[in-house]
């Protein structure tokens, strides 16, 4: 699928001054953000929907869970979520998802442009696609196609990265709304770091994207203009003293009617 012309990631204030004090404070050119391991996502049967399916008590499952188990040691799984835009959302941001990540209206939105953001991941080896929203009964046809796949020793891992490339972009459909575009990332245990969250501890990596694919920083309707935006412009306007050509993203404030 084509990807969409950009991309958000919704976020709080909070997050927002960390990831861009953090590039001025290290003179890099990239953002560092959070990749939240797949099954400690806001959606808690995240990844489940097809291994709880796929992975049955048969005797021949569990001699193939026990070489996936193996696999997974370096194939964990970790993802950035983004929302494909549209024509109203692009420059506003849309009021379920503010509700859902932004903070209650109150953080802000990071948006990407789509093409840079495809390219970039296919130069690091990272996939950035949209999610495929489906039923229970278009899970169980899908597992139903994976089974009749009689994996041998040879094609195990090509086997094991169709599973897992299903697991990690099929949700239920009653997320169809978010209209979700993922960039999946894997990483060995030695790589995986934790943070305390409002859900508790949660296992994380770090992902550097060049602040020059950044086409615009929007804070939420119910952020304080007033304060919020002289404060975000003096540190863009820092970022470009540094950064000079790089740094071209707009920065805004939502005109979604909430109060």
């Amino acid at each position: 699928m084509k990807p969409p012309s950009s991309v958000v990631h919704y976020t709080s204030l909070d997050v927002l001054s960390t990831i861009l004090n953090k590039a001025l404070e290290n003179g890099s050119d990239a953002i560092t953000l959070h990749l939240s391991h797949l099954t400690k996502m806001n959606d808690s049967g995240e990844g489940r929907f097809v291994w709880d399916r796929f992975f049955t008590d048969s005797f021949k499952k569990q001699n193939l869970k026990s070489s996936w188990e193996e696999y997974y040691l370096s194939h964990m799984p970790f993802v950035l979520s983004t929302i494909a835009t549209d024509n109203i959302s692009k420059n506003n941001g849309s009021i379920p998802m503010w509700r859902m990540y932004g903070n209650e209206f109150k953080g802000a939105l990071i948006r990407f442009n789509g093409e840079k953001l495809t390219a970039y991941c296919t130069e690091k080896g990272y996939r950035f696609e949209s999610c495929d929203y489906r039923t229970i009964t278009d899970v169980g046809k899908i597992i139903k196609g994976l089974n009749k796949i009689s994996p041998k020793a040879n094609n195990l891992l090509e086997y094991f990265d169709e599973i897992m490339r299903r697991s990690c972009f099929i949700k239920n459909i009653c997320w169809n709304y978010e209209k979700e575009w993922r960039i999946l990332a894997f990483a060995e245990t030695a790589a995986v770091k934790t943070k305390q969250t409002l859900r508790g501890l949660v296992e994380y990596i770090e992902l550097d994207i060049p602040i020059d694919l950044i086409e615009e920083i929007c804070i939420g309707p119910l952020c304080n203009e007033d304060i919020s935006m002289s404060s975000l412009e003096l540190l863009t306007s820092k970022l470009q003293s540094v950064h000079n050509d790089k740094v071209h993203f707009k920065i805004s404030k939502s005109k979604l009617p909430i109060r």
